[in-house]
């Protein structure tokens, strides 16, 4: 079953959470998907939907980015 979009996000903070969180599970055979990936780990860190672990695991995601 090939990945689909999720919907786009309510204004609830909930919402918001899922829809990047959605984004950020997104298939490797996706094209573009280091690239999503990315916006949507740093979206959820502003919006504060990670876990202390869930940061530690994108950290290296995050610290490229900068480079």
């Amino acid at each position: 079953m090939a990945w689909a979009p999720p919907l786009p996000p309510l204004a609830y903070a909930e919402s918001r959470v899922a829809y990047w969180r959605a984004i950020l599970d997104i298939p490797d055979g996706e094209p573009a998907a280091p690239v999503l990936r990315l916006m949507a780990a740093h979206r959820l860190l502003e919006l504060g939907g990670l876990s202390k672990a869930e940061i530690r695991r994108l950290r290296p995601l995050l610290q490229d980015s900068r480079q």
